[in-house]
C-alpha cells in the first residue's frame, strides 16, 4: 500500500485594511482610494466628511461605523455626485450616511457587481440612487428618502435586486424603473412618495413581492410597453389617488394568492383568506386578494405564514408549544382548535377581532383538548343556531363512546366577547365521566350576548356524571347578558345548572351587572359546592345573586367578600361602624342560607367618583339668577355620566354646569350627586343664602351679618405618609374660625371614603398618592376648603415558604403520578405553584389557592428516565420562594451507587444508563442476559451489571456465570498472555546466559586435559576416549538447550 500526496499550488491575492479619519492613515476618503490597492478594504472612523468620492478601483470594500455615524456630505460641491462609481466592478459600499448632494447621492453606471447596503441616502439634490446601464447590483437594507427627484432611479439596466429597504418622502417615485430587465424588489416599506413605484418605457420582468406600498400619492404604475411584471403578496393601503394604475399586460397574482387592496369590497364566505371576487381597478385585475395585511397570522415559532388562523393551527408544523401570532385586522373564521398546547396571540384585544358570523358555528371551539390560551382578540357574531355551534368561545369535552375525555388547563385571557347568539364563554363536560377542569376566564369584557356570559355546564344521568371542577374567573366585566332568553339559566352573568360535579371554581375580582336575569345563578345540586366568589363587585342596584348550592361568598383567610351596591341602605343594616372596610352585618343571599359575612363597604379597585361643588356658599336675592358649577368634580378610573341637582326648594336639574333662581327668601341645602359608568355615586353639599332686595330693616341685619362674616380657616395637616393597610390618624384640629365656631368638618381621603370628625381614621387598601380634602363649616354657614395628600406605598412583601412536595417518586412511562403541593404565606396572599417537569412540556401553573392549602396536581412521562421535578411558589404579589427540587424516576432501575439502567420507551430493555454524577445518559448493551454500561460515553465498557446475582462489576474483572463457572473476560485474557509471553523471555534469557556460562567452562576444561596429556600417557585410551566424549557430550546437550530456549 502506498499514499500519493497531492501537490496544491495556492496563489494568495494581497488584502489590506485601510483606515480613514481619527488615527488612520488618511484624513480623506478620496486620498484612501487614490493609495489603496484592488482587495483592499477602506474602513471609514465615525465623522462627518465634507468631500465627493470617485471610487477608481476595482474590487474595493468601503466602509463606515454606521449610517449615524459616519455621514459623507458634499454640499459644498457644486455639481458633482457624493459617491460616483463609473466603469467599476464588484465594489462593496457598508453602513454610511450620504447625503447633501447637489447631483445624485450615488451615481453608479456602466458597472457590474456593486453592493450598497445598510446605508441612508438622503436631501439629494436630484436623485438618491442613480443607476445607469448596470448589471447584479444589490441594494440591501438602506434608507432612501427625502430626495428631490427619485429615491432609486434605474435607467437601461439588467437584474438588480432590491431587499428590505425604505424608500420614502421623496419629491417624484420612491422607485423609478425605466427601460430593465429583471429587477427584483422585495420587503420594501414605500410610502410617502408621489409614486410609490413607477414602470417605464420597455421595462419587464420585474417583480414587486412581500413589500408595503402605502401613503403614497400613487401606489404603483406601469406604462405601457411594459409587460410581464409580477405583483403579489403586497399591501396597498392609503394611497391617495389609487393603489395602482396597469396600461399593460402584468400579472397581479400568482395563480393562489394576490395582493391585499385596502379598497377591496368583496367577502369571503369559505374563510380561506382570499376574497370570494376578483380585485378589478385601473386595468389591475387580481384574481385571488387577500383578505387581511400580509403577513398577518405567523408561526413564532416556525417563521411560516398562513392566510388563516384555522390553517396555521392544521399547519403539520405547528404543534404543542407553538404561538399563533395574529396582526390587527377583521378575520371572518368559525376556529376548532385541534391541538393541545396551542396559544393564539392576538395583536391588539380591540382591533384583532375574529367575527363568525359567516356559518352557523362557533367562533372558537376547543373539542378534547388542553393547555390552549386565546389573548387579546375580539369575539364577536356567532349566529342563531343550537347550543353547540352560536358561543363565542366553548370549551368543551364530549364523547360519543365510552372513552372519557377532557378540556382541562385552558386560558381565555384579555378578550372582548360580545355579540354571539349563545354563551360568550361555555365551559361544557357533557358525557358522564368528561371533565373540564382548571380552565380560567381572565381579564375579559363579556357583554351582550344572547345567553349568559360564562356558563358552566355539566351532565348527570343516573349517578353517572361530569366534572367541571376548579375553573377560574377573574377581573372579568360581565353585563347585559342573556338578550335572547326567558330561562334563568340562560340569562344570567355566570350560570351553574343543576347537574353534575361542579367545585372549587373561584370567582374573584369580578365586575357584574345589568344582566337580563340574575347577575350569577346557580341551581340546587348536592355536587355544586365549595365553590368561592369573593372581591367582586356586582352593580346591580337589587338583590340580584341566586345561589341554590352549597358555596361560599367570601375569603375567610382574607376576611374579605364583594361589594353589593344594593346594600347601602341604613334600613339595611349596612353600617361599617368600626371603619375597617366590612359592612358590620352579612349580606344574605337569595336562593338558598348562603350569605355574605364580610360584604365590602367600598368596591373592589374600583374608586367612587369625587362630587365637587365649585363654591360652599352662595348669596343672591330672589329671582337673581345663580351660575351652579360641577366641572371640578372628576372620576378616577373611569367617567361621570351623571349630574344631578337638587337645589333645596324641589326644583332639580341635569348638567355640569345649569342655572337657578329662587323665588323666596331663606338658607337652601343645594345637593350635587354625581354618578360613574359603573354606577357608583357620590355627594355634595353647599349652601345658598337668599334675601329680598326691596325688604329692610330685620332682613338687612341678617345680610350685613352675612356679609361681615369671616370664612373659618381650615388646616387638614399633612402631607401623611404610610404604607398600604397600616392605619393613618388625621388631625383638622388646627382649623379655626376667628368670629365664631366651627361647627362641621367634613373629609374625603381620595378613594371615595369620607369622615365627619375632626381627627377621623382611615386605613388605605392598596398604595397611590390620594388627595385628602377637608372642608369645614362655621357656626354661620361659611365653609372653607383645603386640600391636602396621603402617599401610600406598597407593604413589604415577604415571599412564600419553600413548598413542600408529596407523591410517588417512581413511576411507568404514559401511566400518570399524582403529586400534591404545599406552601405557606406569612402575609397570607393566595398562592398558586409553578412546576417544571423537565421533560420538555409547558410549565404548569396552578390556580391560587390559598396559604397552607394542599394543591393536587398528576403528571405522565411519556419517555423513561430520571427526572427532577422542579417546584416554586408565586404569591399574588408576584413574590417567589425558593425552588424545590423532587427526584422521580420513570421505567428506572438504581445499579447501586453509581447511577440507573433506563428503559426509555418502555418495552422492557433498557437502553441507556444515567449517571447521577454527571446527570449525562450513556450506552448500554444487552449481552448474555448482562448489561455493559459506558459510564462516560468514550465508546468503551467501563461496568458489567448482572440482574442474577444483582451485582456491578468493573468489565473485565473475574465474575461467575449462572453455574459458578469463572468467566475471563476478553480483555483480562489477553493482558494475562502478554504478562506470561514476557516472562517466559525473561526465563530464557537467564537459561542462555547460564549456558553459555557452562560452554566456556567446559572449554575451558578440554584444553587442560589436552595440556596435561603427556602426564597422563599412562592412562589406557579407553579411559581418554571416554573422557573426550563425556565432554563432548555435554556440549552438545548445553547448545541443544540452548536452540531450543531461543
Amino acid at each position: 500500500m502506498f499514499t500519493i500526496t497531492p501537490q496544491i499550488k495556492i496563489q494568495t491575492v494581497k488584502s489590506d485594511t485601510i483606515y480613514v479619519g481619527d488615527t488612520g492613515n488618511y484624513s480623506s476618503i478620496q486620498e484612501a482610494i487614490n493609495n489603496a490597492e484592488e482587495g483592499d478594504t477602506i474602513h471609514i472612523y465615525s465623522g462627518i466628511y465634507f468631500e465627493t468620492v470617485n471610487i477608481t478601483k476595482n474590487n474595493l470594500i468601503i466602509q463606515g461605523d454606521g449610517q449615524e455615524n459616519t455621514i459623507i456630505d458634499s454640499s459644498a460641491s457644486s455639481e458633482n455626485s457624493t459617491i460616483l462609481i463609473d466603469s467599476k466592478n464588484n465594489i462593496t459600499l457598508l453602513d454610511v450616511k450620504i447625503t447633501n448632494s447637489n447631483y445624485n447621492g450615488i451615481y453608479c453606471k456602466n458597472s457590474d457587481s456593486v453592493v450598497i447596503k445598510n446605508c441612508e441616502i438622503s436631501n439629494n439634490k436630484q436623485n438618491g440612487i442613480n443607476l445607469f446601464n448596470t448589471e447584479n447590483i444589490d441594494i440591501i437594507t438602506n434608507k432612501i428618502h427625502s430626495n428631490d427627484f427619485d429615491g432609486l432611479h434605474i435607467i437601461g439596466s439588467i437584474s438588480l435586486t432590491i431587499n428590505n429597504s425604505e424608500t420614502y418622502d421623496n419629491l417624484d417615485s420612491g422607485i423609478l424603473i425605466y427601460n430593465s430587465t429583471s429587477i427584483d424588489i422585495n420587503n420594501a416599506e414605500i410610502f410617502g412618495n408621489v409614486y410609490g413605484v413607477k414602470i417605464d418605457d420597455h421595462s419587464n420582468n420585474a417583480s414587486i413581492k412581500y413589500s408595503n406600498i402605502t401613503k403614497n400619492d400613487k401606489g404603483v404604475l406601469i406604462n405601457s410597453n411594459c409587460k410581464d411584471n409580477i405583483i403579489y403578496l403586497n399591501n396597498f393601503v392609503d394611497n391617495d389617488e389609487y393603489n395602482a394604475l396597469n396600461n399593460d399586460e402584468n400579472i397581479w397574482d400568482n395563480g393562489t394568492i394576490g395582493n391585499y387592496w385596502d379598497d377591496y369590497q368583496g367577502v369571503d364566505l369559505n374563510s380561506d383568506g382570499i376574497g370570494d371576487t376578483k380585485y378589478t381597478d385601473n386595468s389591475v385585475t387580481d384574481r385571488c386578494p387577500l383578505m387581511h395585511f400580509y403577513p398577518s397570522i405567523v408561526n413564532q415559532n416556525t417563521g411560516e405564514i398562513s392566510l388563516t388562523i384555522q390553517n396555521a393551527i392544521d399547519d403539520t408544523d405547528t404543534i404543542s408549544g407553538h404561538t399563533i401570532f395574529v396582526k390587527k385586522g377583521f378575520y371572518s373564521e368559525n376556529i376548532e382548535i385541534n391541538k393541545d398546547g396551542i396559544t393564539l396571540l392576538g395583536e391588539d384585544e380591540d382591533y384583532t377581532i375574529i367575527d363568525a358570523s359567516n356559518t352557523n358555528k362557533n367562533a372558537i371551539l376547543i373539542l378534547n383538548h388542553n393547555n390552549i390560551t386565546i389573548k387579546e382578540f375580539t369575539i364577536i357574531g356567532s349566529p342563531t343556531s343550537d347550543i353547540y355551534n352560536s358561543n363565542g368561545v366553548f370549551i368543551w369535552s364530549y364523547n360519543s363512546g365510552s372513552e372519557n375525555n377532557v378540556a382541562n388547563n385552558n386560558i381565555v385571557d384579555n378578550c372582548i366577547i360580545y355579540d354571539n347568539d349563545g354563551y360568550g364563554v361555555l365551559i361544557y363536560a357533557q358525557n358522564a365521566g368528561q371533565q373540564t377542569n382548571n380552565n380560567i376566564v381572565s381579564n375579559c369584557q363579556i357583554f351582550e350576548n344572547g345567553y349568559s356570559g360564562i356558563g358552566i355546564n355539566t351532565y348527570n344521568e343516573g349517578g353517572e356524571y361530569s366534572s367541571a371542577n376548579c375553573n377560574k374567573i377573574q377581573n372579568c366585566e360581565i353585563y347585559y347578558n342573556g338578550l335572547n332568553s326567558d330561562q334563568d339559566i340562560e340569562t344570567a352573568g355566570i350560570a351553574i345548572p343543576s347537574a353534575g360535579e361542579v367545585k372549587n371554581m373561584l370567582v374573584v375580582d369580578c365586575i357584574i351587572y345589568d344582566s337580563e336575569g340574575y347577575d350569577i345563578y346557580i341551581e340546587n345540586g348536592e355536587i355544586i359546592t365549595n365553590n368561592t366568589f369573593y372581591k367582586n363587585n356586582f352593580l346591580t342596584n337589587y338583590d340580584n345573586v341566586f345561589d341554590q348550592g352549597n358555596n361560599t361568598w367570601y375569603n375567610m383567610d382574607l376576611q374579605r367578600g364583594n361589594y353589593w351596591l344594593c346594600y347601602d341602605e341604613p334600613s339595611e343594616g349596612a353600617y361599617d361602624n368600626d371603619s375597617n372596610g366590612i359592612i358590620d352585618k352579612p349580606y344574605d343571599i337569595i336562593g338558598g342560607s348562603n350569605q355574605d359575612d364580610y360584604p365590602l363597604a367600598l368596591p373592589n379597585n374600583l374608586s367612587i367618583p369625587v362630587a365637587v361643588i365649585k363654591n360652599s356658599h352662595y348669596y343672591a336675592y330672589t329671582n337673581e339668577t345663580i351660575n351652579f358649577d360641577a366641572s371640578n368634580s372628576y372620576d378616577s378610573d373611569g367617567f361621570i355620566l351623571y349630574y344631578i341637582w337638587d337645589f333645596g326648594d324641589g326644583i332639580s336639574d341635569f348638567g355640569k354646569k345649569v342655572k337657578h333662581e329662587y323665588s323666596q327668601a331663606g338658607t337652601y341645602t343645594v345637593t350635587l350627586t354625581v354618578e360613574d359608568d359603573y354606577k357608583l355615586k357620590d355627594t355634595d353639599t353647599a349652601t345658598a343664602t337668599i334675601a329680598i332686595e326691596e325688604e329692610e330693616s330685620e332682613d338687612d341685619e341678617t345680610n350685613e351679618t352675612l356679609e361681615e362674616n369671616e370664612l373659618p380657616v381650615v388646616n387638614a395637616g399633612g402631607p401623611y405618609y404610610e404604607i398600604e393597610g397600616v392605619e393613618i390618624f388625621f388631625d383638622g384640629s388646627d382649623s379655626y374660625d376667628p368670629d365664631g365656631s366651627i361647627e362641621s368638618w367634613f373629609w374625603t381621603f381620595g378613594d371615595g371614603a369620607r369622615s365627619e370628625l375632626q381627627t377621623p381614621t382611615h386605613t388605605y387598601s392598596k398604595e397611590g398618592n390620594y388627595t385628602v380634602t377637608l372642608k369645614v363649616t362655621d357656626n354661620l354657614g361659611a365653609t372653607n376648603t383645603t386640600e391636602t395628600f396621603a402617599l401610600i406605598t406598597a407593604k413589604p412583601n415577604n415571599p412564600p415558604g419553600k413548598p413542600i412536595i408529596k407523591g410517588n417518586t417512581t413511576g411507568v412511562v404514559n401511566i400518570s403520578i399524582n403529586f400534591s403541593a404545599n406552601s405557606s404565606d406569612i402575609d397570607g396572599d393566595l398562592v398558586q405553584y409553578v412546576f417544571n417537569w423537565s421533560d420538555g412540556t409547558n410549565n404548569k401553573v396552578s390556580l391560587f389557592v390559598n396559604s397552607s392549602t394542599e394543591f393536587y396536581i398528576n403528571h405522565t412521562w411519556m419517555i423513561g428516565g430520571v427526572y427532577v421535578i422542579t417546584v416554586y411558589t408565586l404569591d399574588e404579589n408576584n413574590a417567589t420562594s425558593e425552588a424545590q427540587l423532587y427526584k422521580v424516576e420513570i421505567n428506572a432501575y438504581k445499579c447501586g451507587s453509581l447511577g440507573y439502567l433506563i428503559d426509555k420507551n418502555g418495552n422492557g430493555t433498557y437502553d441507556v444508563f444515567y449517571r447521577e454524577t454527571t446527570g449525562i445518559e450513556t450506552l448500554v448493551e444487552k449481552k448474555d442476559g448482562d448489561y455493559l454500561i459506558d459510564i462516560n460515553d468514550d465508546g468503551e465498557w467501563d461496568y458489567t451489571y448482572n440482574f442474577t446475582t444483582n451485582k456491578l462489576s468493573q468489565y473485565g474483572s473475574l465474575t461467575t456465570d449462572n453455574t459458578g463457572n469463572f468467566i475471563i473476560e476478553a480483555k483480562w485474557i489477553i493482558l494475562i498472555m502478554i504478562i506470561f509471553a514476557f516472562s517466559i523471555l525473561i526465563v530464557s534469557k537467564i537459561v542462555i546466559d547460564k549456558a553459555e556460562k557452562n560452554k566456556k567452562k567446559a572449554e575451558t576444561k578440554a584444553k587442560k586435559i589436552k595440556s596435561d596429556k603427556k602426564s597422563k600417557r599412562k592412562k589406557t585410551s579407553k579411559t581418554k576416549k571416554d573422557g573426550s566424549e563425556e565432554i563432548e557430550k555435554e556440549i552438545d546437550k548445553l547448545l541443544a538447550k540452548k536452540k531450543e530456549m531461543s
